[in-house]
């Protein structure tokens, strides 16, 4: 028996079309488009129409879905060589692609002009006219130009999500995966391999069907799609499709799942998102939805799953009773860019951006309205019509955290491997962490071997319970910084001693302590003020974590002045460790000797 059709309406350049669609392509198209037309219908017979009514359509169009869907084979390359690594959205970026399509962005432009303030915003034109009449409109609304740049390409839509590339890196170099778009655009399937000409990177090619918004990952070998996949690939069995990601993309773990949504485009970040390694963001619908089951299934199995780093994940639910796309959103360094929604259900968008402080302490953030033309759709939001682009030099530090708790041990190492993507030295790395609600202490890290780093966290007093926050901080020769987690202190790792029976709010011992060198510069004294005798270690790292200098003696209740020699201590910057006589750190600062 034939599938019910009914007629889907659009208005583009002075004409009223009409289109014949399944019913297979869901109740929701037919009661926007109404809509959608009648607030179109004042606008007939202007040059600038609402983008939505242009072009091609976030969908596949009645005639897209009677070709193949397109598959350059000949574009398809080896996989890359060596460590592959997709990177994760939240990781380090230096800006945003957007699209411009000589009408509009499909974007508002308070978030554009907020992606500027401190961050690129790439902007994809057809040429040196619309980078002109780009340039007028940013310049008109605020936005700052220095930090915009152009790419020349000629483009079928706007939602570079979906066509962009992903970006890898391969032996600590930025690279990019292309892919076989799945829709037969061929302009928009040709944007990866402008980007990466445009960017000057080496671009790799998978004989795989695929598109942006049905894809995350955590940065760390775990993406997740849903089962659109398969579909599209129906040549490729589920092994085949594991394998290719393996290769190109270094995924290890590729949860591929059913669609809670029940919606045509099947793209998983309508409804669900990596807000970081171990957090995952899970729409939630009202009870009385006919899909509120297969959400709270999803949900379910997102918090029996295990992250990389060895923990279950955190899930966070953000209720959408209107299909709110409040999960199509944005991660662009220390901030979340959220799309809200007018008039109805608007209710939620305070609730939604609460789920999103709650879970990122820290980051900054904004909601936004759609431009009041091409609008937020549950199925088409900000998400989908923004692509990040990592940064080239950055700073990665690969670190599984503790997490815990870790009795009868006297301490445990935080190890990292900490690499520059531009190939600079690392000059230091900083553990960084504190006793439960205590005062952050920095601790230089020890280049252990290439490339890796340790620092031991000292148990303060062995059987007692003590939670320890901490982070690391690492920086290269030109004084660029990265910290993991990528937020740092506001939300940092966490693990505990002991056994939980005596909780203490603080590790230090009742001494005040000051370095400083001598006028003459061939001593440091060291100025120790206790309450009474204690047996002391002092160490002095380089900015390598390297122990430059050891020495350990016994002061004397009041002032105490410990002095050793510095006259064949190199120039530079150094740290000074103070630890009593059960290795409980006490005290650390840096000492610049001249």
């Amino acid at each position: 028996m034939p599938m019910p059709e009914f007629q889907y309406f659009y208005y583009s350049k002075g004409t009223l079309y009409i289109q014949q669609y399944s019913a297979c392509m869901k109740r929701y198209i037919y009661c926007q488009l109404i809509g959608l037309l009648l607030f179109t219908l004042p606008l007939m017979g202007q040059e600038k129409i609402p983008g939505t009514f242009q072009g091609k359509h976030h969908m596949l169009t009645a005639d897209e879905l009677e070709q193949q869907i397109f598959k350059n084979v000949a574009a398809v390359t080896s996989p890359p060589s060596g460590t592959v690594r997709n990177i994760a959205e939240f990781e380090p970026n230096e800006g945003v692609i957007i699209t411009y399509m000589g009408w509009g962005f499909g974007l508002p432009i308070e978030l554009m002009a907020e992606i500027a303030e401190e961050d690129k915003l790439v902007t994809l034109v057809s040429n040196a006219s619309e980078v002109t009449e780009v340039l007028d409109i940013f310049l008109r609304n605020d936005v700052d130009t220095s930090n915009c740049e152009f790419i020349y390409a000629s483009r079928d839509s706007y939602w570079c999500r979906d066509y962009s590339p992903w970006f890898i890196a391969v032996d600590n170099e930025l690279a990019l995966v292309d892919f076989a778009y799945n829709r037969p655009r061929y302009n928009d399937n040709a944007i990866p391999e402008v980007i990466a000409a445009a960017k000057n990177i080496e671009r790799y090619a998978m004989d795989l069907v695929h598109t942006g918004g049905n894809w995350m990952c955590d940065g760390l070998g775990v993406a997740a799609s849903t089962d659109l996949v398969m579909d599209e690939n129906a040549s490729l069995s589920k092994a085949d499709v594991e394998r290719i990601v393996n290769e190109y993309l270094g995924i290890s773990i590729y949860h591929l799942l059913p669609d809670p949504q029940a919606e045509y485009i099947q793209h998983i970040d309508c409804w669900g998102k990596f807000l970081d390694v171990d957090k995952i963001l899970i729409a939630k619908v009202d009870k009385n939805d006919s899909r509120y089951n297969d959400y709270e299934e999803m949900a379910s199995y997102w918090a029996g799953q295990t992250s990389s780093y060895g923990t279950k994940y955190q899930v966070f639910r953000v209720y959408t009773p209107n299909d709110q796309p409040y999960t199509n959103s944005l991660i662009l360094n220390n901030k979340v860019f959220v799309p809200v929604v007018a008039g109805f259900g608007s209710a939620y968008n305070s609730d939604a951006l609460s789920v999103y402080r709650d879970a990122m302490p820290g980051y900054e953030v904004l909601g936004f309205l759609d431009n009041g033309f091409e609008l937020w759709e549950p199925t088409d939001a900000l998400h989908c019509r923004t692509h990040e682009i990592p940064e080239s030099d950055m700073i990665y530090i690969r670190h599984i955290p503790l997490s815990g708790n870790y009795s009868n041990q006297e301490s445990y190492e935080v190890a990292a491997e900490i690499n520059s993507y531009a190939n600079k030295s690392i000059t230091s790395a900083t553990l960084a962490y504190r006793y439960k609600g205590g005062s952050y202490q920095f601790m230089p890290m020890e280049n252990t071997e290439t490339n890796k780093y340790s620092a031991l966290v000292e148990n303060p007093i062995s059987t007692t319970y003590d939670v320890v926050d901490y982070y690391i901080i690492a920086e290269d020769e030109e004084g660029k910084q990265a910290m993991h987690p990528f937020i740092g202190e506001a939300d940092p790792h966490q693990f505990s001693f002991g056994d939980g029976t005596d909780i203490r709010s603080s590790i230090f011992l009742p001494a005040k302590i000051s370095a400083y060198q001598s006028a003459q510069q061939q001593d440091v004294f060291i100025s120790i003020k206790c309450e009474s005798s204690m047996d002391l270690r002092v160490k002095m790292y380089d900015v390598h974590g390297r122990v430059i200098f050891s020495t350990a003696f016994e002061t004397h209740a009041g002032n105490y002045i410990h002095a050793f020699d510095a006259s064949e201590i190199k120039q530079g910057l150094y740290f000074l460790q103070v630890l009593d006589s059960e290795k409980n750190q006490i005290w650390i600062d840096k000492l610049l000797i001249k």
